[in-house]
């Protein structure tokens, strides 16, 4: 059975949704409910190869660098501090009755990154995005998981 996360782009033409951000893996119980402080917004970003998270989410979880790294962006490229986070990503499983169900992604590397305009606080690059299916259609996206 699939899970699937579905919703419409904006008027910016993105992708945006809400998702749960931990600095270790969380329990099922966390994933599914996460508590305010773990809640942000993320852009779904197929241009970006990995998953970056705003200087916000790093204070607030108070995550610990794990080192830097040279990464390459649209302004050029710049050092940036690299954290271990984890995801929590809500989907619904079912047709007919659809119920909850949440993708946790462990042990994930994600780098800091400038988040214009506060519209969301995490891009979610590739790295997130292979493992699931992602699909677009008349301004409408949907991220499913097998």
């Amino acid at each position: 059975m699939r899970a699937l996360l579905a919703g419409e782009v904006n008027d910016r033409l993105q992708a945006v949704i809400d998702i749960g951000v931990f600095g270790k893996k969380p329990s099922r119980a966390e994933a599914e409910n996460p508590a305010p402080q773990n809640r942000f917004r993320a852009l779904i970003d197929t241009g970006a190869n990995g998953t970056a998270v705003s200087r916000e989410v790093a204070e607030r979880l108070g995550l610990e660098s794990k080192g830097a790294a040279d990464i390459g962006t649209t302004g050029g490229m710049r050092r940036s501090r690299i954290y271990d986070i984890a995801l929590a990503i809500p989907m619904r499983r079912g047709f007919f009755r659809p119920r909850p169900w949440t993708l946790i992604v462990p042990d994930l590397l994600a780098r800091q990154h400038f988040m214009p305009g506060g519209r969301y606080d995490v891009l979610l690059g590739m790295d997130v995005i292979v493992k699931c299916s992602l699909c677009f259609r008349a301004r409408k996206f949907a991220l499913k998981h097998a």
